[in-house]
């Protein structure tokens, strides 16, 4: 059996990005997951954004790392306070245990020192490839979703278009684009948004400063809008699909977005949403073969789709059976799970 050590602070398996990848990862027969310990011998380390990268950059050790890379950073050139500062917040909360000046730079450092690198994204894929020995694409696993997909689309409530929104707290600012769109368009209907994710939101760092994701949003959120909040779990996904006439997925226009894989809008899809998004290459490729609209690549076109979704039932149910249909081509659990453990015997394999 091989042992692979899990080098996620216990803090971190809470966020929604990471249970839905561990829980395949504890799947995989033949491999015991266990948390880190420096005083333990291992197959296998597997670290992931959340961990000490400080600390791995640096590693001479001879048992391999696998690196779970999902976010975009290493794509993101915005010299914003946060870019610039996160080397350093990282250390001073404790998440890394020395400082660094280029987040970017130390990200680089890992990705040479792993045997092997998963990501999300093609985009993602194509940069890694430039410092990691070996990469490979592994998306999260939605099966659990699945099961009573939405089938009533009249809508929730009269007079009101119900959206539904999936994230971590960090991705709230993409709902602002909101704010754009009335400063522009009147509405003659209300728009509410049913927001699954952690109640808690960091200003910063994952643990420095954490404020109320529902406070954060409202003090920002144009009061015209309506919000309410759901804990992240698997019945509240369902719940607040269940109370949401169209799912809603707006992507900021900076190069961290820009890269980010098609994960949320396939969890949208598995639960039998329709689901409208803005432009990525990803979400463009899974969206290829769409008939009904579900694209927008400016506030124009958001405004359309919004009155166009809401003042017909049948069209909410066409884009939702297209969905539907185009989630049962993702890759299942099992497939997933031989992907993760490809995954680790390659990294074993490539430092021996």
């Amino acid at each position: 059996m091989l042992k692979l050590a899990d080098a996620t602070p216990k803090i971190y398996n809470k966020y929604a990005k990471y249970r839905r990848r561990f829980a395949l990862i504890n799947s995989i027969q033949g491999v015991d997951f266990q948390p880190y310990s420096s005083n333990e011998n291992y197959d296998c380390i597997l670290i992931n954004e959340s961990s000490d990268l400080f600390k791995w950059s640096r590693y001479k050790g001879e048992i391999p790392l696998l690196f779970d890379s999902i976010n975009g950073y290493i794509l993101d050139e915005r010299k914003n306070f946060k870019n610039i500062f996160r080397g350093i917040f990282k250390w001073i909360s404790g998440a890394h245990t020395g400082p660094c000046l280029s987040y970017k730079n130390l990200l680089k450092k890992v990705y040479r020192n792993c045997s092997h690198v998963v990501t999300t994204s093609k985009i993602q894929k194509q940069y890694i490839e430039k410092y990691a020995k070996s990469t490979s694409i592994i998306n999260d696993c939605f099966d659990e979703l699945s099961d009573n997909p939405k089938v009533n689309f009249t809508l929730v409530s009269n007079n009101k278009l119900n959206l539904f929104w999936e994230g971590v707290p960090s991705n709230l600012d993409s709902l602002l684009v909101l704010n754009d769109l009335f400063k522009i368009y009147k509405f003659k209907f209300t728009l509410k948004i049913n927001i699954v994710t952690d109640p808690k939101k960091a200003k910063f760092s994952n643990n420095l400063f954490k404020t109320s994701s529902y406070k954060w949003l409202r003090a920002r959120l144009n009061k015209a809008i309506e919000i309410e909040f759901f804990p992240w779990s698997i019945s509240n996904l369902k719940l607040a699909s269940n109370y949401s006439d169209l799912g809603f997925i707006p992507i900021i226009d900076n190069p961290m977005y820009k890269s980010k894989p098609a994960n949320k809008l396939w969890l949208m899809r598995c639960l039998g949403l329709p689901v409208i998004s803005g432009e990525n290459q990803d979400y463009i490729l899974a969206s290829k073969n769409l008939k009904n609209k579900n694209i927008f690549f400016n506030l124009k076109d958001l405004y359309e789709l919004f009155i166009y979704y809401h003042s017909s039932k049948n069209a909410r149910e066409n884009l939702a059976s297209e969905c539907i249909d185009l989630s049962k081509s993702i890759s299942s659990q099992d497939k997933l799970i031989i992907k993760w453990k490809n995954a680790i015997e390659k990294s074993i394999l490539i430092r021996n």
